[in-house]
């Protein structure tokens, strides 16, 4: 998109685009992390949440370190100052019409 703005698709097959181009996002978990934080986009998702979220249930004994490689993993494709850990939780930010769903119920309203 331009000026550096990403295309967020979460009604069908989730899917982020730059400049009109999909970005590769590797592995359910990672995928799985990003749907989450879209979910929520631009409010803090806890740690512990995102977890439940991850593994239904039932997490490996080092979730949360597997939980930041996936973050880490997600930074890569959308870059460092979109995904941010404060206190309350892990925060993805997304501007005005970068969300399809979003955009979707704007223009229904």
């Amino acid at each position: 998109m331009e000026d550096g703005r990403l295309e967020f698709r979460i009604l069908g097959p989730l899917e982020v685009r730059a400049a009109a181009a999909p970005l590769q996002l590797r592995g359910a978990k990672v995928r799985g992390l990003l749907a989450a934080l879209l979910l929520d986009a631009n409010h803090p998702v806890s740690a512990d949440r995102l977890i439940e979220w991850l593994w239904r249930g039932s997490p490996p004994a080092n979730a949360h370190n597997a939980l930041q490689a996936h973050v880490s993993q997600l930074r890569k494709v959308l870059g460092t100052n979109r995904l941010e850990l404060r206190d309350a939780g892990y925060v993805l930010s997304v501007g005005d019409d970068e969300l399809d769903a979003a955009r979707f119920e704007r223009l229904l309203g």
